[in-house]
């Protein structure tokens, strides 16, 4: 029994207690009740963040140890993974060039994965799985009707508590799976509510028209689409009937994939852009100067520290980024902070998380539908954010995520 069963007994209170507010907190966004101690801005989502910390210290005490039941090699490594990149990235602190930005960027990493350790150990994801959609769902019907309230009445384009839009938008590509999950399984008049929800986080969603989260969200369809037809092509290609539909619903697929990367994509320059002001020509500026500071005293494998890359981005970039000291890209960030080992690792992970998801995935009834559909989007939609690991709600939902793999692997 762990500590936290010890002093409370009923483990439904526990979950109460300490997880619904975090993940409600965290959903609300970085703005929701925000204060600042000497100069870095805090927010409740942040100080219930570290409450799990607490009873995990209690835990290792008691137990001599942390022990965890991992129910899979290859999760147990994405956790090992996890923490050695929060303990490396403490350690280049010998490189630091702004302490802010890296006592921030090590707050999330640290704290974000002990966070997913309390989550593995002391949470059941399957059972609260429906507690845990409506406080995201209600979150997030907050912030929209606050960003609309926003931008409609008072013309300020700001993302309801959200940092920005961006973040608003890439949120939002979970809880429309969410509630296309909760619809199909829910029944009588509570489905009426949830539709009402949906329809209220399209509009948001598009009216933000975050061109990278829009194209995620299509090309996690897309793709979930394509691998479904795959998987379950000999139920699907039992007749002629089924064939001539498939065929006519993948050129329907393909005409509008082609429509969306027109509309939203636009033309790329794969070369460095003299100055840049469109929001493609900087993000490609942007990885330009990635690669000119990873190519430099073997930053590709040591990296250029962490809290560094806004400091390199202001005082050492050769191509234009229009002001711009974020990568927008999670990838390349990990790549010039912390070297391309951890890049490669993270790649790997989140490649274990999507296999995992896909192998339980049945339909969309299934919570592992909304979690592989959302990570296959965020391939894509990841790019938007201007700083994705910097964001309560991802841990969160990473913890989430990482969990509920935990648990059903443990039948497999």
């Amino acid at each position: 029994m762990g500590f936290l069963e010890k002093y409370i007994k009923n483990k439904e209170k526990l979950i109460y207690i300490i997880v619904y507010p975090i993940i409600f907190l965290t959903f609300m966004g970085t703005n929701f009740l925000k204060f600042n101690i000497n100069g870095i801005n805090f927010n409740l989502a942040k100080i219930y963040m570290l409450i799990p910390i607490v009873f995990l210290i209690a835990d290792i005490i008691r137990e001599k140890g942390l022990k965890l039941k991992i129910n899979a090699k290859s999760i147990k490594y994405c956790v090992i993974y996890l923490i050695i990149w929060g303990i490396y990235s403490v350690l280049t602190i010998y490189r630091n060039e702004d302490v802010k930005s890296y006592l921030i960027e090590n707050f999330f990493l640290c704290i974000g994965t002990l966070d997913i350790l309390f989550f593995i150990k002391h949470v059941n994801i399957e059972k609260s799985k429906n507690s845990i959609f409506y406080l995201i769902v209600i979150a997030l019907v907050i912030n929209c009707l606050y960003y609309i309230y926003l931008y409609y009445i008072k013309n300020i384009n700001i993302g309801g508590f959200y940092h920005n839009t961006n973040d608003l938008a890439t949120a939002l590509t979970l809880a429309i799976f969410i509630l296309i999950n909760l619809i199909i399984n829910s029944k009588g008049k509570k489905i009426i509510a949830e539709i009402i929800c949906l329809v209220i986080f399209i509009f948001t969603f598009f009216s933000i028209s975050s061109r990278a989260c829009i194209l995620g969200l299509a090309f996690g369809i897309s793709i979930y689409i394509i691998l479904n037809i795959i998987k379950y092509r000999k139920q699907i290609f039992i007749n002629k009937k089924n064939i001539y539909i498939t065929i006519i619903l993948s050129i329907i697929l393909c005409i509008t994939a082609v429509f969306v990367l027109n509309k939203y994509l636009g033309n790329i320059s794969f070369n460095p852009i003299e100055d840049a002001e469109s929001s493609n020509d900087v993000r490609v500026n942007l990885i330009f100067n990635g690669l000119k500071f990873l190519s430099e005293d073997l930053n590709w494998i040591t990296g250029i520290g962490a809290g560094n890359s806004e400091f390199f981005l202001k005082n050492y970039s050769i191509y234009s980024i229009h002001e711009t000291y974020s990568f927008h890209n999670p990838i390349l960030q990990i790549s010039v902070t912390y070297g391309i080992l951890f890049a490669i690792g993270f790649i790997i992970s989140y490649i274990i998380y999507l296999i995992w998801l896909y192998k339980m995935d049945n339909n969309l009834k299934t919570v592992a539908s909304v979690f592989y559909l959302f990570l296959l989007s965020l391939c894509i939609s990841n790019i938007s954010s201007s700083g994705l690991f910097t964001k309560e709600w991802i841990w969160i939902t990473f913890a989430i995520i990482i969990t509920f793999i935990n648990e059903k692997s443990k039948s497999r």
